[in-house]
Formats: C-alpha cells, structure tokens, sequence
C-alpha cells in the first residue's frame, strides 16, 4: 500500500494506491487510476496558484 499526504490549512491532498482524494473549499473529489506524478503535479499547481511568485 503506497500513501502520500499533502495537508495545509485549506486544502487536503492524498495519493492512496492509484486513487488521488483531494479536499479544498469547493469540497471533496476524488480522482481514480491515478500515478503519483499526478499527485506530484496537483501539488504544483495548488502551491503556483496560491502564490505565482513562488516558481
């Protein structure tokens, strides 16, 4: 069983064996048939959008 988390205080990130669940204001989804590298880039993307200055 591979399981990967990503937590801040408004948005939740799990990768748990090919499934991504993810949770932010908008709610909770859950993406199936996944890879990590996707996880990887929900990641990227969520810190880009919060601040685009960071990248």
């Amino acid at each position: 069983m591979e399981q990967h988390v990503f937590r801040e205080s408004r948005f939740y990130l799990e990768f748990n064996n090919g499934r991504i669940y993810y949770c932010d204001k908008d709610g909770v989804k859950v993406r199936c048939n996944q890879e990590l590298d996707d996880y990887y880039e929900l990641i990227e993307y969520y810190l880009y959008t919060k601040d685009p200055m960071v990248f």
